[in-house]
């Protein structure tokens, strides 16, 4: 009896993980892309990457801290620990992981053009000659124009999505460069009327890289597979396809 016992204790040992020492985990977020993050009317934030990380903080038995932060900040925020991980639609990329760790994926991420109906473009090089584009600064989307189009193009940087869109309907923009959700629900919004989705979608391995994942410094192994463990317990267990359903209708 005592050697069933001991043996299932070891069995439940090794397949527990790495235990935290760590009782809340901070977590970055932009909160300027939804649906994967944003703040609703009330202050509170909200979105995909929000539930993702709750759903993954409680399958941990820690407690959640969100911390925002612009975008152009998260890895340094991350590497000067002012947070502990960031879960906000970052693509895994061999240019990130030079300086930081990613778990396994959980979402993959397209890349679509957007822009007036009345205008039409040849989405060559030398057919976006002079155009403007527009893209969120720091992220794949801006490394996919610059390296795909470089000089030919006058790329436009911004610090939100949002932003991007406000310029394209003014016409300060040709064309805007952005994730395929948040492309498909700018379109939808009635107010973006006249707005569409152009060109062909972003798939290129070399800028988006292999879907998006959470970002944890390279010293931070254990959190690095808690965070795996948890994300395979949610995905096992349907959580993770609820919240799905539930932003990407």
């Amino acid at each position: 009896m005592k050697k069933i016992v001991a043996y299932l204790l070891f069995t439940v040992l090794m397949t527990a993980g790495p235990a935290l020492s760590m009782e809340k985990v901070r977590i970055a977020n932009e909160t300027a892309t939804p649906p994967f993050n944003f703040v609703d009317g009330e202050g509170k934030i909200q979105g995909f990457d929000v539930e993702i990380a709750a759903a993954l903080c409680e399958a941990m038995g820690v407690e959640k801290v969100d911390v925002i932060q612009d975008w152009d900040g998260m890895i340094p925020g991350l590497m000067s620990k002012k947070f502990d991980a960031i879960i906000s639609d970052m693509s895994i990329t061999d240019k990130r992981k030079k300086v930081v760790s990613f778990s396994d994926s959980y979402y993959d991420e397209t890349g679509l053009f957007m822009g007036r109906e009345k205008d039409s473009f040849d989405f060559s090089p030398a057919g976006l000659k002079g155009k403007k584009i527009g893209v969120q600064r720091a992220t794949t989307w801006a490394n996919y124009i610059k390296g795909v189009y470089g000089k030919s193009v006058e790329i436009k940087y911004y610090d939100t999505p949002a932003s991007q869109v406000l310029d394209l309907k003014s016409g300060r923009l040709d064309l805007v460069l952005a994730s395929d959700i948040f492309v498909n629900k700018t379109i939808a919004d009635p107010e973006n009327k006249g707005i569409k989705e152009m060109g062909q979608p972003v798939t290129d391995r070399t800028y988006i890289g292999d879907g998006v994942g959470i970002a944890i410094r390279k010293e931070d192994k254990d959190l690095l597979a808690a965070f795996n463990k948890a994300l395979a317990e949610i995905k096992a267990n349907g959580t993770y396809d609820r919240i799905y359903a539930k932003w990407f209708k």
